[in-house]
């Protein structure tokens, strides 16, 4: 890892070992900016590339550095061509495309589908486990958290639960949750959402916020809300 300064943030470069299609390779690859103020301009997939075209597109090329692997992509200008006659649908930007696989430096978007500008790369899982839950004098007694009030910002993808093998989705448009904006940037939403929690009594109580997808999370703060047994 090296780091170096720039115009506006520190610039991030990291040499990577990857096996991709059965061959060990080095990359040179370089962090992009954590701050951005479009959806489109997100990245978070590894090793990735960004291809925009004013023309619309269905096969995006130049991904041989990833042949065999299977990828994911964040799409914008979006639209879904189908039927006979064909009606266009427009499907906007920051749309979430998984399971591609690159073959000969390629992949294909789903039939119908064509973009303006899309990120292609290798998805990874960010996981947030805190430490255990204290609320006053609990430390010690077996408590169970019903429900989490989850306070986000600039949130894309979002879930939750007691383990990473047994996780819930969140739907970020709801109509339940209140988008307070706070990020400005349409498409991701800003704002506090209340989940119930599974599972019994515990000391411990472990908890997971989960992300897999192309998109953004920050998570601000983490209430629980508890019932105590015994002392």
């Amino acid at each position: 890892v090296a780091v170096l300064p720039g115009a506006t943030e520190d610039v991030i470069y990291i040499s990577v070992k990857r096996t991709i299609d059965g061959v060990e390779k080095v990359y040179l690859e370089k962090m992009a900016p954590r701050v951005f103020t479009k959806i489109e301009d997100a990245i978070f997939l590894d090793s990735s590339i960004t291809v925009e075209n004013e023309t619309p597109f269905n096969e995006i090329t130049g991904l041989e550095h990833l042949e065999g692997e299977e990828v994911s992509v964040l799409a914008s200008g979006v639209v879904l061509t189908e039927g006979d006659p064909a009606v266009e649908t427009e499907l906007g930007d920051g749309v979430v495309y998984e399971g591609l696989t690159v073959d000969a430096g390629a992949i294909t978007l789903p039939t119908g589908i064509t973009a303006t500008k899309a990120t292609v790369g290798l998805p990874y899982t960010s996981t947030l486990r805190p430490m255990r839950i204290v609320i006053g004098d609990s430390m010690g007694s077996n408590v169970r958290v019903s429900e989490l009030v989850i306070s986000v910002q600039n949130a894309g993808s979002l879930k939750y639960g007691l383990s990473p093998d047994n996780l819930t989705d969140v739907d970020l448009n709801d109509i339940r949750w209140v988008d307070k904006n706070d990020s400005k940037i349409d498409g991701l939403f800003s704002g506090e959402v209340v989940v119930s929690m599974t599972g019994g009594f515990d000391p411990l109580v472990p908890i997971y916020i989960v992300t897999d997808s192309p998109l953004p999370l920050t998570v601000r703060a983490i209430v629980p809300r508890l019932m105590r047994s015994g002392r």
